[in-house]
């Protein structure tokens, strides 16, 4: 049989921990190639206040995901999203007995915190913590599926074996009753302005507070607190389902980091073996991206012809301006063709097909 993994809080409401859109849009995924949902539960009234509290939670933690394993069986496949989003230090001997059981865990990385961590200036316990507890879980791991074969060098660089692990290749975007006449309502061409959607909190993405006056920007998403600029435009925050309807511009940039010159910092470099979650929603609403050229995603948008790569974001001014109608709308039509597949699953569901045969 099938599984997935689904974590929840229980107490005073019942809700999904930290249900992001591209997590349940794995789960959609998953439930549609016939895997059940099995459910790990914590306590919201059990949260930690001191030393001796805290073990107690990890336990706890590790409890829920012991009742969980003790319902699969000789020869079942559980999937595990990672970063598990509450975690255990005692999690791996779970693992561990599940192996021992002959029960196949394949874990689906949506971010790699030891890479994210280990250029930042501070290297807080807390921090070194969760760095151990993904080593500790990864290699329980019969399958690892990855962001790309960048993520997948890394890995194999840190001791993982290489034949377990399978490139995603980008993540699916689904849109759910997807509306192409409303999707033809928009306003896409190389001469309006560029599109950036997300977290724009300063922490994530301080780029867009140095973003250059030679081109003009629309900016989609939560935590933009900037002044007010003849060339910048905040539209607002939408709901993961209605945002591709309303993004009007003509490039969806993925950049990050702290400067519009060029990805740097650790949410920079970072995107060198990251597949950032904004890629897909442009293309699964059909706009051609514009990307940092050395990001891992680069060679995805040039082998399919679905957009631009870009040193700097000031070079975006020179290429609207010397594109025509013809070579923007081929762009925009190769985005389409993306955008078919991401919306339904093809790429996590080629690689999960994968993972089923190789049982």
């Amino acid at each position: 049989m099938l599984y997935y993994v689904e974590e929840h809080l229980t107490g005073e409401e019942n809700r999904l921990l930290g249900g992001t859109k591209a997590r349940a849009d794995v789960e959609t995924i998953l439930s549609e190639l016939g895997a059940a949902p099995i459910f790990v539960g914590y306590d919201k009234n059990n949260l930690e206040k001191n030393s001796t509290q805290k073990i107690k939670r990890h336990i706890d933690v590790k409890k829920s995901w012991d009742d969980m394993f003790s319902s699969l069986k000789k020869g079942d496949t559980v999937f595990i999203q990672y970063v598990i989003l509450e975690h255990s230090i005692f999690l791996y001997r779970t693992l561990k007995k599940a192996r021992k059981n002959n029960i196949k865990i394949v874990f689906i990385v949506h971010d790699l915190e030891s890479f994210q961590f280990m250029d930042r200036a501070s290297s807080s316990r807390g921090k070194i913590m969760r760095v151990r507890l993904e080593e500790n879980c990864l290699k329980y791991g019969d399958r690892i599926i990855v962001h790309n074969n960048r993520m997948k060098k890394i890995l194999v660089q840190r001791g993982y074996a290489e034949e377990k692990q399978i490139s995603l290749g980008i993540f699916d975007y689904l849109i759910d009753d997807y509306d192409a006449e409303r999707m033809k309502s928009r306003k896409l061409s190389p001469d309006l302005p560029v599109i950036i959607s997300g977290n724009l909190s300063r922490e994530k993405s301080g780029y867009v507070y140095d973003l250059p006056d030679s081109v003009d920007f629309n900016l989609y998403g939560v935590n933009y607190n900037g002044e007010e600029n003849p060339n910048v435009s905040y539209k607002g925050a939408y709901e993961p389902e209605e945002v591709p309807y309303v993004m009007n511009g003509s490039f969806g940039l993925v950049w990050d980091g702290e400067s519009s010159e060029s990805c740097v910092g650790s949410f920079g470099r970072y995107l060198k073996i990251n597949n950032p979650h904004k890629t897909s929603l442009y293309l699964a609403s059909g706009i051609p991206v514009a990307i940092w050229r050395k990001a891992a995603l680069a060679g995805f948008i040039m082998k399919n012809k679905c957009g631009v790569v870009i040193d700097s974001i000031e070079d975006l001014a020179a290429i609207r301006n010397n594109m025509t109608i013809e070579q923007y709308e081929q762009l925009r039509k190769n985005a389409e063709k993306i955008s078919k597949k991401l919306r339904t699953g093809y790429y996590l569901k080629k690689v999960v097909k994968r993972c089923i045969e190789e049982r």
